[in-house]
Order: structure tokens, then C-alpha cells, then sequence
């Protein structure tokens, strides 16, 4: 509750702030500027998802809308505002389990009806400082670590105190301060919430020879979930080659170590790898890629705030690390089409996991993903997606299916 408080009356500070700014006459012409010269947010999402699950007698199926209204300022003496709700209703029948609704009989799609204060932040920039206070979104790097789980409809944002400073020529660091946040299972979840003191350091280099180099440290403060507490700092290199106009080659490495942190009463050290390469030419791409999350038999290397459904598999069946740790040797192709008529691209997108157990070698099954991406217009996009996933023995077989159209303006 303090927390909250806190928040709100950082955010009356920053609004009684561009209130005294635009006191005189003239400036408060400027203000009411800014206020006139913002835009609104308008973000909707329809989809229906479908998910067949051994183990259960029935699948589940599901049909929601995602509703995004608000506004932001434009910039007035470098302060700015920015306000979002957010909806999401479940139309007809509720044939899924959406973890708050107790239809338990069916399989997991992790939607549950919900509304709330989706964005509620103040920005202040000036030069190559910018300082963002309140309910934001956050993504770091690729999200492995820290994202906002955006496919889901709820996503998950942070209620922060974020530093960002880019003046040193082709270096980007940033402070963020977590006091909240907000997960993608809504407020009725016992689990909607994770509070507690968390810290994330990210400092990348552009300038790093023939690439990006990014280093990091996150202390995640989980109180709801104290084994979720960790420390993790890390180095990625991310690089690339021109062979041709249209052909280049990209590569990338990076290492990680985790320790327990805050009120986490476990002991342990874990290392993270990733090594991968690709290339694309002409509208194609493929990568080849391979991550271990290191497992002690006792518990598995986590990522708590990270954007999961982009890791791992589609069905989302290693959104929990086994304690024997995982490997995931991924491969990936695309092909990207813009063709001159009445769609602006076309995206279509296979993968392949082969996942084992890092202590032990054990089979962890296999997935298949695929991808269709349409982008009608700067507004309007659709998208089928499907994940099959084979458990061999240790998970259950499950295929899941998505069909969505969007609307951003």
C-alpha cells in the first residue's frame, strides 16, 4: 500500500510540476499545447486460441478481446504524460481455463477477463537524460530477461523509476528501479502481483568492433514468491557481416551467472549460455541457435519477468526451468514478402526445438512452430500462429492454435 501511494503522489508531483510551468500566460499557452498536440493510444486485439492437451477430456477454447484506450502529451519543457487502460473480456462461453475463472476441467489459456491502469507514467528528457516515473512498459534487449510478455492480452508492465543516459557517443546505460509488478494473470490472481525491491542494470555498447556488446545485472525481489529472488549479471555480444547488398551473416554469444538474492533461502550458482548465427538475403533468414539454463537437480536457472512465450517453444511448456536445467537447440527460418498490392508485408516463420535436461541428458520433448504475419496496413495486422509440441515422457503432448487481428493507431 505505501508503495502505492508512493507511486501516486510521484505522479501529483510531476503533474503539479507542468501545472507550475505553464503558471504565466504564455507558458500556459505552451502547456495546453502540448496537451492539444499529444495523441491518443488506441490498441485492440481479437484472437481465438485453441488448445488440444493430453490429459484432458476436453479442449479448451477460447475467443477474447483486448482493449487499449489512453493518451500521451506531447513534450512541454521536456515533461510529458501518458495515460492507458486496459480491457480484456472473454466473448462466449469461457470453454478455457483462464487461471482466475476455475474451469480447471478444461487446459490453460492464459487470458483472464480483467481492467486496469495498464500505463500511468511522467517522462522527463533533456539532452541524452530521460527519466520515466510510474506504471510503464519495460523491455530490455530481447526480453529474455526482462519484457512485457506482450502476446499475452494482459501485459505485464512495472511500476518503476527508470534512468536512461545515451551522451557517451554509442553507449546506452540505464538504472530501473522496480517496486511493482504487474503480471499478465490480473489483480483477482493470488500470483497478479510481485512486490519488493527490484534493481536492473543495463549498460550496451554499439560501438563494441563489428557489433554490440551489453552488459547486465538484474536483483529481482519477488516477495510473493521469494524463490523466485535472484541476482543475475551477464555479457552478450551481438554481431553481424555485410557479404553483399543483400546478404549478411549475424552472430551471437552470451553468458550469464545466477545466485539467490533477498529473502530467496535457497543456495546456489547457475550459469546461462546462448550461442547462435544466422544469415539473411533477400527477404530470407535462418538461425541456428543454442541456450542452457543450467539446473542444479534441486532447481533450474530462472527468468521471472522475462517476455517467456518468446523462448523455449510456442506451447509454452518451459515457462518454469526444470530443476535438471534445459537445453534448447533451436533452429529457425523465414521469409519475409511485401508485395505491391493491398497488404504492406507478409511474414512466414518455421522453427524447430529439440530440448534435453542439462544435468542429465533426459528427453524433454520436441516443438514445431509456425507463423503467418499479415500487415495490411499501418493499423490493421493478422496472424495465425501454431505450436506442437511432442513430451516423450516428460511433459504432456499438446498443440495450440492462434488467429488474431489488430488494430493499433
Amino acid at each position: 500500500m505505501r508503495q502505492n501511494i508512493w507511486t501516486l503522489s510521484s505522479l501529483a508531483a510531476l503533474v503539479a510540476l507542468g501545472a507550475t510551468l505553464g503558471s504565466t500566460a504564455s507558458a500556459s499557452d505552451s502547456f495546453a499545447e502540448a496537451v492539444q498536440e499529444g495523441k491518443p493510444i488506441v490498441d485492440v486485439r481479437l484472437r481465438y486460441e485453441t488448445v488440444d492437451q493430453t490429459g484432458f477430456v476436453n479442449n479448451a477454447d477460447g475467443v477474447t478481446l483486448r482493449t487499449r484506450l489512453g493518451y500521451e502529451t506531447a513534450s512541454f519543457k521536456g515533461l510529458s504524460f501518458l495515460l492507458e487502460f486496459e480491457n480484456t473480456t472473454s466473448l462466449g462461453d469461457d470453454d478455457f481455463n483462464s487461471t482466475t475463472n476455475g474451469n480447471t476441467a478444461f487446459p490453460v489459456i492464459a487470458d483472464p477477463d480483467n481492467t486496469e491502469v495498464n500505463r500511468l507514467q511522467a517522462t522527463y528528457k533533456s539532452g541524452d537524460t530521460k527519466l520515466i516515473v510510474g506504471r510503464q512498459r519495460i523491455i530490455l534487449d530481447g526480453a529474455r530477461f526482462v519484457g512485457n510478455v506482450g502476446f499475452r492480452q494482459n501485459e505485464q508492465t512495472f511500476d518503476a523509476v527508470q534512468l536512461v543516459n545515451s551522451s557517451i557517443e554509442g553507449l546506452k546505460a540505464s538504472y530501473t528501479y522496480v517496486w511493482q509488478v504487474n503480471r499478465i494473470f490480473g489483480r483477482d490472481h493470488p500470483m497478479g502481483e510481485f512486490t519488493g525491491d527490484t534493481h536492473l542494470i543495463n549498460v550496451a555498447w554499439d560501438s563494441f568492433p563489428f557489433g554490440k556488446l551489453t552488459g547486465y545485472g538484474y536483483l529481482i525481489d519477488t516477495s510473493e514468491a521469494p524463490g523466485l529472488s535472484t541476482q543475475t549479471y551477464g555479457l552478450r555480444y551481438d554481431g553481424s557481416a555485410k557479404i553483399d547488398d543483400n546478404t549478411k551473416v549475424t552472430y551471437h554469444a552470451e553468458y550469464a551467472t545466477q545466485s539467490d538474492y533477498a529473502d530467496n533461502t535457497a543456495s546456489f550458482d547457475l550459469s546461462y549460455y546462448n550461442i547462435g548465427a544466422g544469415f539473411h538475403h533477400s527477404g530470407f533468414s535462418g538461425k541456428v541457435a543454442y541456450e542452457v539454463l543450467e539446473g542444479n537437480n534441486a532447481r533450474g536457472f530462472v527468468t521471472p519477468l522475462a517476455t517467456l512465450h518468446k523462448f523455449q517453444g510456442f506451447a509454452d511448456v518451459f515457462l518454469a526451468t526444470p530443476a535438471s536445467g534445459i537445453e534448447d537447440l533451436a533452429v529457425v527460418t523465414s521469409y519475409t514478402h511485401k508485395p505491391e498490392s493491398f497488404v504492406k508485408a507478409v511474414k512466414f516463420a518455421l522453427w524447430y526445438h529439440n530440448f534435453e535436461g542439462e544435468t542429465n541428458g533426459m528427453d524433454l520433448g520436441s516443438e514445431f512452430d509456425a507463423l503467418i504475419n499479415v500487415k495490411i496496413n499501418d493499423h490493421v495486422s493478422a496472424e495465425v500462429k501454431f505450436a506442437d509440441y511432442d513430451g516423450a515422457s516428460f511433459a504432456a503432448d499438446r498443440q495450440k492454435i492462434w488467429v488474431a487481428l489488430g488494430f493499433k493507431y
